[in-house]
């Protein structure tokens, strides 16, 4: 099955917003029906497909419920025959992730850069139960769409802060408005 990506770059030009309309079709269900009447005429009522339970604020995390969030992607390095998971994204084409800068390349850490990108997974490690602050970088700040929850805005990028998910400490956010023309020249060069 192919996962498309359920998000929309806020501020996008009207190439980018296209793209994100087509995507959007593949996560509304529509159903036809003849109500009991002599002579019915078919009508259709539209809903979203997907398992997005709304929630306002997160403040000091949350667990995510199966399948919420498919297009969160863990971005994770090889280490001694295993995954380790430092970093966060969001699915935003059929290709192509979005994360922060830090998270492609850590010379001194790890400077071949990520091997594995997994989306849409709820625990990483069933050895833990809360997520851990390191592996949000790269993360979305994002709002669901008015029109279909299925639909999210991403508004930032989670950059660094301390001890980051606990009421009252910071966290620091890259507005993804200022690079949307970036992220148009590499994830549809030619389009926008």
């Amino acid at each position: 099955m192919l996962l498309l990506p359920l998000i929309f770059l806020l501020f996008a030009s009207g190439f980018t917003q296209r793209e994100c309309e087509e995507y959007s079709k593949n996560v509304i269900q529509t159903v036809d029906f003849l109500p009991l009447l002599p002579d019915p005429e078919t009508h259709s009522i539209s809903s979203a497909k997907c398992d997005y339970t709304k929630v306002e604020l997160i403040v000091g995390g949350e667990n995510a419920n199966q399948g919420e969030f498919p297009h969160m992607a863990a971005i994770g390095w090889v280490e001694d025959n295993s995954y380790v998971f430092l970093c966060g994204g969001s699915l935003i084409s059929s290709r192509y992730v979005l994360t922060a800068g830090h998270c492609i390349k850590v010379p001194r850490r790890r400077p071949e850069g990520p091997s594995i990108v997994r989306l849409g997974d709820q625990n990483l490690d069933p050895n833990v139960q809360d997520r851990a602050t390191p592996g949000d970088s790269g993360s979305p700040l994002q709002v669901a769409s008015s029109e279909n929850q299925c639909i999210f805005h991403i508004m930032g990028i989670t950059s660094f802060g301390r001890k980051c998910a606990q009421s009252g400490k910071p966290a620091i956010y890259t507005r993804v408005s200022s690079y949307i023309g970036w992220i148009e020249s590499v994830v549809w060069p030619g389009e926008s």
